[in-house]
């Protein structure tokens, strides 16, 4: 079954190529040169341009790490509007430097070859210059609409004024981009005469634009409705069926507080190793005054701007899922908040992950009674005053609404949803960066089969074969090469598959324990409305997330360990197959990608550190009534670092294989690698001298964080599994 879906789709469909003439081996020496890239030289004035685009580049990039260091710091609205952005950013740096192309050679064997069988499967393929010209400086990152205006001037059945209000809809459809709509516009570039029309493209955005919000039910929240909220600003309501629940969960709640001879958890009792004082009735509101209050002394860096926006979502949607007791008005104004982008300051460190998080989401909690800090409109205010400017009035927390509040996993599953979302990401960019490798260091496709990987079907496993399989298509690179006496490729680059494979299975893994939680009551104590009672319960503790967590950096790690060995084989002329040393035709007066390969292997380690798992360590706390904690936001923490550090160790190899696989000319790679190579160059011109290189990784790592090189390679090759 594994094989025959890899062998399904567009692979599947087409007709069997013509016999082949032998293919001419690239058989060299490990001491015999590679003959450079020939490209014309670039005048004076062109290099010029591209070290100020590059400057232009550098200090936007600054003001961005600025912000990143500050997350908080960022006017209402302006996150959306540069993730918007950040694709077309990229073009306006890429065109000051697009390099000159390389000739489409004609006349040698293997090529010609390729160019026959290329003719019999009716593959599109360059037949001059030109064509590569246009190959190489189309600005993949650039916004699809863009370039759906440019296939409307070529087709001539849009009009530009039809793409400009496509565009405008769009806009206006979410405070963001909309990945459907994006596929729509994908599948329109491929179309031959049935593909997804305008009108089509049109009623998605429709669609989309009349979902105004995104609803909290308690049941239906998503990692995608997570990553909309908290990175691109979408708007959010309680549903009215949310209302109904809660109002009845807040009777029961009344009841319990007001003449109620039992002692209840949080409502009138004290908490932790207090949980035997009573509290008399008229204190019960000034007891959850006192909890948020105490409770709220977080110390360190505070958390990014989207984790925070994600764990005031995620929060709602717990309340909003009618087993807590809060009042509606109180969800209300969390969910304002949200809207409105006043978002609590919240110090990263003091959640041991038991009883929740409750240290962070105390400091979450505090600006909805007027006390704490928030950010709003990039300005760092007295929680009072952020209110105050986005015209909201804090609320009087009453019986068991503080408890409520601060009881929870939510900032561990924010860490753990925002994670996931960058890391399939990852994922995607591990198979290109890899199938890019494998040609620069003129590896076999061999060990990608589908019927190798059918004899161990694992999930991860087939999908990441599957995706280099595609991106090696018709490389004649790989043909050219295809008799040579060489017999096995190097463990990064054969057993690519069952790396990548597993780390994708231990995504699969996350994501289940993930989105579970993203709808789950994790209170304490929990109002069982059918059954009429307030119950003690455990739901809160992080166990599940933080082993979750581990994972999900382990995951992360390996996708840059074996990585980070293929830029090892890419610059070591002793393992490279005939590339020039660290990837510079001059070394020596030049160290070319030396350090970058340094800064790997720095990456790397200290991702191996970082993923000790913090879910295996415990602490008492609360005088031992709190005797087992999961260490959860440790973990979260730990991920985090994790996950930025594989995006930059990513980064290098694609900088890196980019490079190498221009010494390989005048034979191309397979459209997979050619639309990443174009990408990568429209961020970092071909290092021939040496230059600082790390704005070029920096650039890179966003663009696959961002996911505008994963839309890039897509554009040309199809969607990737």
């Amino acid at each position: 079954m594994i094989a025959k879906k890899a062998l399904s789709g567009r692979n599947a469909r087409r007709p069997a190529a013509a016999a082949q003439p032998p293919r001419q081996c690239l058989n060299r020496r490990l001491d015999e040169g590679v003959g450079a890239l020939h490209v014309q030289p670039v005048d004076d004035g062109g290099e010029e341009r591209a070290v100020g685009g590059r400057e232009v580049a550098r200090r936007r990039l600054e003001d961005e790490r600025g912000e990143d260091e500050q997350p908080q710091r960022e006017p209402a609205g302006e996150a959306c509007d540069r993730d918007r952005h950040e694709n077309r950013n990229a073009y306006d740096v890429g065109r000051d430097h697009q390099p000159p192309p390389a000739p489409a050679i004609r006349g040698e064997p293997a090529v010609e070859a390729e160019d026959e069988r290329r003719d019999a499967v009716g593959e599109p393929h360059r037949h001059h210059a030109e064509g590569s010209a246009r190959l190489e400086g189309e600005p993949h990152q650039r916004d699809v609409v863009e370039r759906v205006a440019e296939l409307a001037d070529r087709d001539g059945d849009i009009e530009a004024t039809e793409v400009a209000t496509l565009a405008d809809e769009l806009e206006g459809a979410h405070c963001g981009w909309c990945p459907g709509a994006e596929a729509l516009l994908r599948k329109r570039r491929h179309r031959v005469g049935h593909g997804p029309s305008l009108p089509e493209v049109r009623r998605y955005t429709r669609a989309v634009a009349q979902r105004t919000a995104i609803r909290l039910t308690g049941d239906t929240l998503t990692v995608a409705d997570v990553w909309e909220v908290a990175r691109h600003g979408a708007e959010v309501e309680v549903a009215d069926e949310a209302h109904a629940k809660m109002q009845a969960a807040r009777a029961l709640v009344e009841r319990a507080a007001h003449g109620a001879r039992e002692h209840t958890y949080g409502v009138n009792t004290g908490f932790g190793r207090f949980v035997s004082k009573s509290i008399p009735e008229e204190l019960t509101e000034e007891l959850q005054l006192r909890l948020l209050r105490s409770h709220a002394c977080g110390v360190g860096e505070p958390y990014p701007r989207e984790v925070v926006r994600a764990a005031m979502l995620l929060r709602a949607n717990t309340l909003a899922k009618g087993y807590s007791g809060a009042r509606i008005a109180t969800v209300e104004l969390l969910v304002s908040c949200l809207n409105r982008d006043v978002v609590p300051h919240v110090p990263a460190r003091g959640s041991v992950g038991a009883s929740g998080d409750l240290a962070p989401l105390a400091h979450l909690a505090l600006p909805l009674i007027g006390e704490g800090e928030a950010w709003v409109d990039g300005e760092r205010l007295a929680a009072a005053d952020a209110l105050a400017r986005a015209g909201l009035e804090p609320v009087r927390l009453q019986a068991k609404e503080g408890l409520s509040l601060i009881n929870g996993t939510q900032f561990m599953a924010a860490l753990g949803a925002l994670g996931l979302f960058r890391a399939r990401r990852l994922a995607k960019a591990a198979d290109i960066a890899c199938a890019i490798s494998v040609e620069a260091l003129q590896g076999s496709k061999v060990s990608f089969l589908p019927q190798i990987q059918a004899l161990r079907p694992l999930r991860g496993q087939a999908i990441s074969a599957e995706n280099v399989l595609r991106l090696l298509e018709g490389s004649a690179i790989i043909e050219a090469h295809r008799w040579c006496d060489r017999v096995q490729d190097a463990y990064s680059l054969r057993c690519a598959p069952q790396v990548h494979g597993a780390s994708r299975d231990l995504l699969d893994y996350v994501d289940y324990t993930i989105s579970v939680e993203l709808n789950a009551a994790t209170d304490n104590p929990l109002v069982l409305v059918e059954d009429d009672m307030l119950v003690s319960n455990g739901n809160f503790h992080g166990q599940p997330l933080a082993f979750a967590l581990d994972a999900l950096a382990m995951a992360l790690a390996e996708l840059a360990n074996i990585s980070e060995r293929r830029v090892e084989r890419l610059v070591n002329p002793s393992l490279s197959n005939g590339l020039p040393a660290f990837l510079t035709p001059d070394g020596g007066l030049n160290s070319g990608f030396m350090i970058p390969q340094y800064v790997s292997a720095s990456l790397v380690s200290e991702n191996k550190v970082l993923c000790h798992p913090a879910s295996v360590d415990s602490i008492p706390t609360s005088a031992g009534q709190e005797d087992h904690v999961s260490m959860g936001n440790a973990a979260g923490l730990k991920m985090w670092q994790v996950l930025a550090n594989a995006e930059s160790a990513l980064a290098i190899e694609l900088l890196a294989a980019a490079q190498a696989v221009e010494f390989l000319a005048p034979l191309e790679p397979g459209p997979g690698s050619r639309a990443t190579r174009a990408f990568v160059r429209t961020l970092s011109p071909r290092l021939r001298d040496d230059r600082q290189l790390a704005g070029d990784i920096e650039l890179v790592a966003r663009a696959i964080a961002d996911g505008s090189l994963l839309a890039a390679v897509e554009s040309d090759v199809g969607e990737l599994a």
